[in-house]
């Protein structure tokens, strides 16, 4: 009787180990479970992080390459701030009549210093530049330094008129010096303004009048 009630003792301990032992297997399993799952959503997350940063990129780069950028090695902030540099570049250049339309940087801030140089040729000249492209000013600035020569050769005064009084000033004294011609009064050296002084003495007194 002793050794039947120590074998069912022996026998429910034994069933007790192994419902143990299949509880912590199953356990153990479960967090493996449980862990490799985990790793699978965080991968899962980190390659959906990964491909939409190199979607970001490549259109960053894209973006770029439209404003004739160079792209290799630069990150997405360094193509990011060029591309804003760029865009104000370009808002510049168009203020200025130069089309930007694929020129790079450098192109860019080439043109619109020389624009911004020829407009303050202009304004020296009495030209205003609004409205104007940079070989519609050239054209101007050239034609106004040939009107400042023909006034300082024809004792005209050229500093502060703009073309369009140099063009009358040159005509009217033109006008000066061929009404002095049939006088007889001799044109070296005089101005305007002696011309006129003595085409008018001579009109007045033309009697008294010896060729000067």
């Amino acid at each position: 009787m002793k050794k039947k009630l120590f074998g069912y003792v022996m026998a429910g301990a034994l069933g007790v180990n192994i419902l143990g032992a299949a509880s912590t297997t199953f356990a153990a399993s479960n967090d493996i479970h449980n862990t490799a799952s985990k790793t699978k959503v965080e991968t899962s997350v980190s390659q959906q992080v990964s491909t939409k940063q190199n979607s970001e990129f490549k259109k960053i780069q894209n973006q770029a390459k439209g404003f004739s950028i160079k792209v290799e090695g630069k990150t997405v902030d360094q193509l990011k701030k060029e591309i804003n540099d760029c865009k104000d570049l370009q808002s510049q250049a168009k203020k200025l009549g130069i089309k930007p339309d694929g020129k790079n940087p450098n192109q860019l801030k080439k043109e619109i210093n020389n624009g911004k140089d020829l407009q303050s040729q202009a304004k020296k000249l009495g030209i205003k530049p609004e409205g104007k492209n940079p070989d519609q000013l050239k054209k101007e600035i050239n034609n106004g330094k040939d009107l400042q020569s023909q006034a300082k050769k024809l004792g005209i005064k050229p500093d502060g008129k703009s073309p369009d009084q140099l063009k009358k000033e040159i005509n009217d004294c033109k006008d000066l010096q061929s009404q002095a011609k049939k006088l007889g009064i001799k044109l070296h050296g005089k101005n305007p303004d002696q011309l006129k002084k003595e085409i008018n003495d001579h009109k007045q007194h033309p009697q008294n009048q010896v060729k000067k």
